[in-house]
């Protein structure tokens, strides 16, 4: 497809009724509302089909975008973008498929106990009962998380913040020796201090407060207790998923907010095809992810294919007929001149590129008088 006619397409992209917008001095105005069918319709899908392992993860990703627009947030060093509208994903942690999403907006918060309770909320309504273990950044954990969520069969670990609410003064209380723990227990809610580069202080409705020996990346024993090695090994979900949606992503420049948000919408979903597909075990060797994404463009394609205009300059005519047919040498008409075609292609010595006033009007090309014209036809 030419690029001109891709652009022509791309500029009457719409995916909602415009008409129907509210307008923003509306109360009823809705900043996602350009894409909110096409998130809803998706989010769906994606949630269809796919069972979920037992770890869980949310993070959030930023979509790159640094037009002017009131999703539009800042992340200081913040995986791969740091400008654009933020978003909040439920993934899983053992193979990075995302199964829910929501958008950073001032009408995500919904209740008292603060907006990352509310995130945490929104995107597991459907998950309730079903003894998930979610693992989440200091952002997120807070004691009224894990007791809400330990209501609805949800176990939870993660960092948390120093001074949040319903924190214990011997978790906020600092240590400095290195390997020094503390450990204090609520029911079922274990709050943890432990000491490793910098202090750590972590919640955890699922791990104990046992230790067990690690061997890290460099040969290297080391001793951690459990509930670290479990949030170790289930917070990068997230991470996964847009490592593989940013290795193909279909971004490309545009004023429009709702449109990199839709094309970043098409990159999740044909990650999560991916995904799915890997895990078919009908499957014994899996192709790679670029050639997945080519196989899916074809068959969406299904054997389309623009005709191409050849780029350069005209063919000389029948090859055969000149051999064959009746030649004259003439007098180019209009005082027009061309170049000999058989001295410009021989490149003889002493050829500067003089254009000659004499041709083959059959063959429509330039040739010299004698030598030329009769090496063309013979």
């Amino acid at each position: 497809m030419k690029q001109d006619t891709f652009n022509l397409m791309l500029r009457f992209l719409h995916v909602s009724d415009s008409y129907n917008e509210p307008p923003r001095s509306s109360a009823s105005y809705d900043p996602q509302y350009k894409y909110r069918k096409v998130l809803e319709h998706l989010t769906a899908r994606w949630q269809q089909g796919y069972d979920l392992f037992k770890v869980l993860s949310i993070d959030e990703t930023i979509v790159g975008f640094k037009g002017r627009h009131c999703l539009v947030n800042y992340i200081r060093i913040k995986k791969h973008h740091q400008w654009g509208p933020k978003e909040y994903n439920l993934a899983d942690s053992k193979t990075g498929y995302v199964l829910n999403t929501v958008y950073h907006t001032s009408a995500l918060q919904v209740s008292d106990k603060g907006q990352p309770f509310d995130v945490c909320n929104k995107l597991l309504e459907n998950h309730s009962g079903k003894h998930h273990h979610l693992v989440v950044d200091n952002y997120y954990t807070s004691r009224v998380l894990c007791e809400e969520m330990l209501k609805r069969q949800i176990y939870v670990t993660g960092t948390v913040r120093k001074g949040r609410p319903g924190l214990p003064d011997g978790i906020n209380a600092k240590l400095t020796t290195k390997g020094e723990m503390n450990v204090m227990r609520n029911g079922q809610i274990m709050a943890l201090s432990w000491v490793d580069r910098k202090q750590v202080r972590m919640l955890s409705t699922h791990a104990s407060a046992k230790t067990c020996e690690k061997t890290l990346w460099n040969g290297q024993v080391k001793t951690l207790p459990t509930v670290v090695v479990e949030y170790n090994g289930g917070m990068g979900g997230v991470d996964v998923a847009d490592q593989m949606a940013d290795a193909y992503a279909a971004e490309r420049r545009t004023m429009k907010c709702w449109k990199k948000i839709f094309f970043h919408l098409l990159d999740r979903t044909m990650t999560n095809a991916y995904i799915m597909y890997k895990l078919n075990p009908n499957i014994t060797k899996p192709m790679g992810h670029y050639n997945f994404i080519v196989e899916v463009i074809e068959g969406l394609l299904g054997g389309y294919q623009e005709s191409r205009q050849h780029v350069g300059r005209p063919s000389l005519g029948d090859m055969q007929s000149r051999f064959t047919a009746r030649h004259f040498c003439e007098t180019i008409p209009d005082k027009k001149r061309k170049v000999c075609a058989v001295c410009s292609k021989s490149r003889v010595s002493g050829y500067k590129g003089t254009r000659i006033t004499t041709w083959c009007k059959s063959c429509g090309v330039g040739l010299c008088r004698k030598e030329c014209f009769q090496a063309f036809h013979t």
